[in-house]
């Protein structure tokens, strides 16, 4: 997010009236304590030593109900507005549905075609993807509670045999044996436990000359896991992310070394690490820009701080060059590079 966003967000912030003496700290201070990375208590005494970085970044004042789940309707709401580009898009992660039409470009699927997404998220780019190429395609969630939000849209929209989405377990799913012309696994590889087993699971589906377009978060070498950016972010991605655990990060030469034991022929291995700091940065500045001083209750400046902060993180350790977000496009059968 640019720093311009950051005043914006701080001004129509501090417009919002609080009870005095309750407690709680202003949202202008609690935004500029999140971007310096202070603690927001030192900038409420003037005068006083600002102290180290708090190990969390930002404070917040309270927690999820817990009837709520991990996905209430106001943080539906908040993602959606964050990273949809186009209306409609229904999606909760950064580039909209055209990001998902855009890394299945090069598996040139067609309504002859069947493909998975085995990271579907609220299912918008699975349904787009449908939509727009009359294709049939399964999407996965591997967050079982946004799998049902994602499920009951394509529902609404008539797609539940288009494009249905399913709880995706990592621990048994299973896409069957030479059925899918491509799959598709955007930012999903490094949460799973057992990377090999998904791997193979992927590449057994896949029929002859079947396309694999995958997108994931991995570390430039292996000492890059002690970079204090890259801790921080699998930290926040523990107490942050659905499976409640550190992942257990994989380096690039890691997963090249997987996809070439496969003889998978290489096309794409890229680093694109500022194109997806793009669309973080863009996410937000979008998002603070139609910020409304008339919805700034305390509970939305809650949500909203608590999704900036796992953003913030993983932002800087990309920033730091020691998380890489990768992009792979490989086809099964040939020779790798």
């Amino acid at each position: 997010m640019a720093k311009d966003a950051v005043k914006k967000a701080g001004a129509k912030a501090a417009a919002v009236k609080r009870p005095a003496n309750d407690g709680y700290v202003p949202f202008a201070v609690r935004f500029k304590a999140w971007w310096e990375g202070v603690d927001a208590a030192a900038l409420m005494h003037k005068g006083a030593p600002p102290p180290a970085p708090a190990a969390a970044g930002i404070s917040v004042e309270s927690e999820p109900e817990e009837d709520e789940g991990r996905w209430s309707s106001g943080r539906l709401s908040l993602c959606q507005r964050l990273w949809e580009t186009g209306d409609g898009d229904e999606v909760v992660h950064p580039g909209g549905a055209d990001y998902t039409v855009e890394l299945a470009k090069p598996m040139a699927l067609d309504n002859s075609k069947s493909a998975a997404d085995l990271s579907a998220g609220l299912g918008g780019g699975t349904r787009k993807l449908a939509a727009s190429l009359d294709l049939w395609i399964t999407g996965f969630e591997s967050d079982s509670e946004l799998a049902d939000h994602a499920m009951a849209l394509s529902r609404k929209h008539g797609h539940e045999r288009r494009a249905p989405i399913a709880a995706l377990d990592e621990e048994s799913f299973d896409l069957g044996e030479k059925r899918m012309d491509g799959v598709l696994m955007r930012e999903r590889l490094f949460r799973f436990h057992n990377k090999q087993r998904a791997l193979d699971c992927v590449f057994r589906a896949l029929k002859p000359r079947g396309h694999l377009v995958l997108t994931d978060f991995v570390l430039a070498d292996e000492a890059a896991a002690e970079d204090p950016a890259v801790s921080g972010w699998l930290k926040r991605e523990a107490a942050f992310g659905p499976t409640g655990r550190e992942p257990a990060l994989w380096t690039k030469a890691d997963v090249k070394k997987a996809l070439v034991a496969k003889k998978l022929d290489l096309r794409i291995f890229e680093d694109e690490s500022e194109k997806y700091l793009g669309m973080i940065r863009g996410g937000w500045a979008h998002f603070v820009d139609g910020l409304d001083k008339g919805e700034m209750t305390r509970r939305f400046v809650d949500d909203m701080m608590r999704e900036a902060e796992y953003w913030l993180h993983l932002g800087r350790a990309l920033e730091s060059g020691k998380l890489i977000y990768l992009r792979a496009h490989a086809i099964r059968g040939g020779e790798t590079l």
